[in-house]
């Protein structure tokens, strides 16, 4: 089938999540076991992330929040993910400042030549449950790729007169085959914005309305 118009992407490459102080006071000052598995793959696991075994032991080898599951790709090689998720760790620093290193899921909305939608993935992501990490601001920024798009993603608790704390997104339009540019990224197929602080969700919208029917120069692949 051809995939024509508009390929929407977002992508959040996690470079940095902030580890709480307190945690990673205790961190330094409690020895990581002997026995716990130090790498998975080719990345290094620095206390107080760490990977319990299969069997449910070792759990002392993290800190609650920051468990890593080692598991096998595609490919069959082992991967380390965060704990109960499906999401690459590339890899993890505890010092001069905490951080994991992550490949995000990308969202993306694909089209026909007759403007149907074909497939859509909002890139939904839920990487906090037991507090400890955020996206960082000061590493990443929402990027939309693709013609005559206006995607955003919100989060925080309710806030004002709407059901988040805040919005944040971008459009991203093209007049014709010759509008996007090389090396460009300011509104003409692509566009990007900041994100907020704190974000620790994700979810990706597309705005509707927009026609993405005879657009060949806008593929998906």
């Amino acid at each position: 089938m051809l995939m024509s118009p508009a390929l929407v992407m977002l992508t959040c490459l996690l470079l940095a999540v902030a580890v709480a102080p307190l945690q990673l006071q205790a961190a330094t000052l409690i020895s990581k076991p002997a026995d716990c598995q130090k790498t998975c793959g080719s990345v290094k696991i620095p206390y107080p992330f760490g990977i319990a075994t299969t069997e449910g032991v070792n759990v002392n080898c993290f800190l609650p929040g920051y468990e890593i599951n080692c598991t096998k790709n595609d490919s069959g090689y082992l991967m380390p993910v965060l704990a109960n998720t499906k999401i690459e760790v590339l890899s993890l620093l505890v010092m001069p400042r905490p951080e994991a290193r992550v490949q995000l899921p990308v969202a993306s909305t694909c089209y026909n030549s007759t403007g149907g939608v074909t497939s859509n993935s909002n890139g939904s992501l839920d990487l906090n449950p037991a507090g400890v990490y955020r996206i960082s601001d000061a590493y990443n920024e929402l990027f939309v790729l693709g013609c005559n798009t206006l995607a955003y993603t919100n989060g925080g608790p309710a806030g004002g007169r709407y059901q988040n704390s805040f919005y944040t997104g971008c459009v991203s339009y093209c007049k014709d085959s010759g509008s996007a540019q090389d090396d460009k990224c300011a509104g003409v197929g692509c566009c990007h914005v900041e994100i907020p602080l704190d974000l620790t969700d994700n979810w990706m919208y597309f705005q509707t309305g927009w026609s993405h029917a005879n657009m060949p120069f806008s593929p998906c692949d």
